[in-house]
C-alpha cells in the first residue's frame, strides 16, 4: 500500500477552484456561459471562484444537480 504524503501546511482547495478547474475548463464552458446556464448572476460565481463568497448549501445542491456530483464536492 503506497501512502500520498501531502504537507500539513496546505491550505484545502477552494469551491471555486475545483468547480472551474475540475468542471468547468473540461466542459469547455466560460464562467459567463455556466452562470447564465445555471441562471446565476456572474458575480455569484465569480466571486466563489475568486474566493471571495462561500459555497452556500443551496448552491452547492443546484451545481451538483448540474455537474452530476454531489453537494459535498
Amino acid at each position: 500500500m503506497q501512502f500520498i504524503h501531502l504537507p500539513k501546511n496546505r491550505r484545502p482547495t477552494s469551491p471555486g477552484t475545483i468547480l472551474q478547474k475540475e468542471f468547468l475548463e473540461p466542459l469547455g464552458l466560460s464562467v459567463e456561459q455556466f452562470a447564465e446556464e445555471m441562471k446565476l448572476p456572474l458575480s455569484q460565481l465569480t466571486e466563489l471562484i475568486h474566493e471571495q463568497r462561500p459555497l452556500t448549501p443551496d448552491l452547492a445542491e443546484r451545481l451538483a444537480e448540474r455537474l452530476g456530483t454531489t453537494a459535498a464536492f
